[in-house]
């Protein structure tokens, strides 16, 4: 039976709905800015890494891949992919679609491991916050906190992933006011 997946305890919020109060974002000096940093107990063994937790069958296209997963075009060579034609303003654009599950075990081999990897999305989170950038902070889905935002560029329209969030942020909200009034 594979591990379920348990984000960090620790949370940044950088944008919370607007009835939490935010948290303060905290930088931590122990941590290398450097990508690929990594401690040797981490990547001694890759066996001793936990099992991915997406789907075996999910793919992601190039560009997602090196931007969510912070890799850089070589990483990605010798991984097995398909090509699928999208149509774009009009033309057929050849996509290149790797399993992530691939692309995900390169990023833990990048970074030193699951955990590496983690460290590495908090260290960047941090840095995104203290710069005071307004723009969503791009993560692998699994990866994303519950309150990191995060956008793909498919689900951007009016609907999607960002609507049906809001959505959710709005009922929680709602229960929260409403457990408040009772008390």
């Amino acid at each position: 039976m594979a591990k379920q997946f348990k984000p960090p305890t620790t949370r940044i919020h950088a944008v919370a709905p607007q009835c939490a109060q935010p948290k303060q974002a905290t930088t931590s000096s122990t941590v290398e800015d450097t990508p690929g940093a990594s401690t040797p107990s981490s990547t001694a063994s890759s066996s001793t890494w936990r099992t991915s937790t997406l789907w075996a069958g999910r793919r992601i296209n190039k560009t997602r891949a090196l931007k969510e997963y912070r890799l850089q075009p070589s990483d990605l060579e010798g991984l097995v992919w398909k090509v699928k034609e999208k149509y774009h303003e009009g033309m057929v654009v050849n996509a290149r679609m790797y399993k992530e599950q691939d692309v995900e075990r390169k990023a833990w081999e990048r970074h030193g491991g699951p955990e590496g990897f983690e460290t590495y999305l908090q260290k960047l989170y941090e840095r995104h916050v203290k710069a005071g950038k307004n723009t969503p902070f791009v993560v692998p889905v699994q990866y994303a906190h519950q309150d990191w935002m995060m956008i793909h560029a498919h689900s951007t329209g009016a609907g999607g992933w960002l609507a049906a969030r809001r959505e959710v942020q709005d009922k929680v909200c709602a229960l929260r006011l409403r457990s408040d009034a009772l008390q």
